[in-house]
């Protein structure tokens, strides 16, 4: 009989339904040869014995470890991207029943034994970082966001948010609200993204014949640093436009702005890559590209399950290996301008 003080076993339904307990786990994961009417029957009493799997017993049934790691990117753990980022891969992992495990740098450092996992998702991806090429050495199936720069790095899977065409995008928009000189502040990261990134920008500037700086930061900065910003955003520096990759940054720029006596939204538009609440918050609000972090989180998790269950099935790998998500403008008042032919 099952007492209040503990939760219902499989044995109890078993039981209760006077099945065998295997005729019971295989009725409730769908799996076995039983007729619609006893899996019925075993599903009722399930939950009028309000029944909870126990994932670990399944995990290590079937041999996996029920949890999967995120690598997140150096320094990137203050910002409000990578918190959408892995709340959204927690989310997706719930219906495969296994855990997140945020792998930190002295998890994964060079020569430290391989963690138990049933796969990782790496994030952002720099060919450089011993951590990257330590995770991918490990042998457990592995997806991207964004392709590692590094040809010789070969994730299972990887998912990319066509950062050329975003930042083209962008840079239209801009355009077409009267900007005719851009700064494109970016961190020297060594990623695919930032590659895509600029490259894309070059080729709109080069089609458009609207020039656009690239003015190379820190990989750790957020933000260009106050003299730089200042620089970029005074009249003097000729231009009336500037994209900022993260929203602090942009944030700091605007205010930089004002104080140099720029309007921003009207004499000088500005704009963040990353989009998040606090340019929401800002005066003006800030238009951002939408890359949709808790997306990616989710389609992350999706696809590595996907690499999971094809490796245990043999197979090589999964039919798409390379998928995309579309990003899209979020266009706010730091950007109205005065739009021209």
């Amino acid at each position: 009989m099952v007492s209040p003080s503990r939760p219902a076993t499989i044995g109890d339904v078993a039981a209760r339904a006077g099945v065998s307990k295997a005729a019971a786990s295989q009725a409730l994961s769908g799996k076995g040869r039983i007729s619609e009417a006893t899996r019925a029957r075993i599903a009722a009493v399930a939950a009028e014995l309000e029944y909870r799997p126990n994932s670990t017993a399944q995990n290590l049934s079937s041999a996996r470890a029920g949890i999967v790691g995120v690598l997140l990117p150096a320094h990137s753990e203050h910002l409000p991207f990578s918190h959408q980022l892995a709340l959204g891969a927690l989310v997706a992992s719930e219906p495969f029943r296994s855990t997140v495990r945020i792998l930190t740098p002295d998890l994964v450092a060079p020569h430290t034994p391989p963690l138990r996992l049933d796969g990782c998702v790496i994030v952002d991806p720099v060919a450089a970082d011993p951590h990257v090429r330590t995770v991918l050495g490990w042998g457990v199936p592995t997806v991207c966001i964004e392709p590692p720069l590094d040809d010789a790095l070969t994730p299972d899977a990887a998912l990319t948010s066509r950062h050329d065409r975003a930042v083209r995008e962008l840079l239209e928009h801009l355009r077409a609200r009267g900007a005719r000189r851009i700064a494109l502040p970016v961190p020297e990261l060594g990623t695919r993204w930032t590659a895509d990134y600029l490259r894309g920008a070059a080729e709109w500037a080069a089609q458009t014949g609207i020039p656009v700086t690239h003015i190379p930061i820190a990989p750790a900065a957020e933000a260009a640093g106050p003299e730089l910003t200042h620089e970029i955003v005074a009249q003097s520096s000729g231009y009336d436009a500037a994209i900022f990759v993260s929203d602090r940054a942009a944030i700091a720029a605007a205010f930089a702005a004002a104080t140099a006596g720029r309007r921003v939204g009207e004499d000088f538009l500005l704009a963040s890559y990353l989009d998040s609440d606090y340019l929401t918050a800002a005066e003006p609000r800030i238009t951002a590209m939408h890359l949709d972090p808790a997306g990616l989180g989710r389609a992350a998790i999706e696809l590595l399950h996907e690499v999971i269950a094809a490796r245990e099935a043999g197979a090589a790998s999964v039919a798409d290996r390379a998928r995309e998500l579309v990003p899209h403008v979020r266009a706010r008042a730091s950007t109205a301008g005065t739009t021209r032919a």
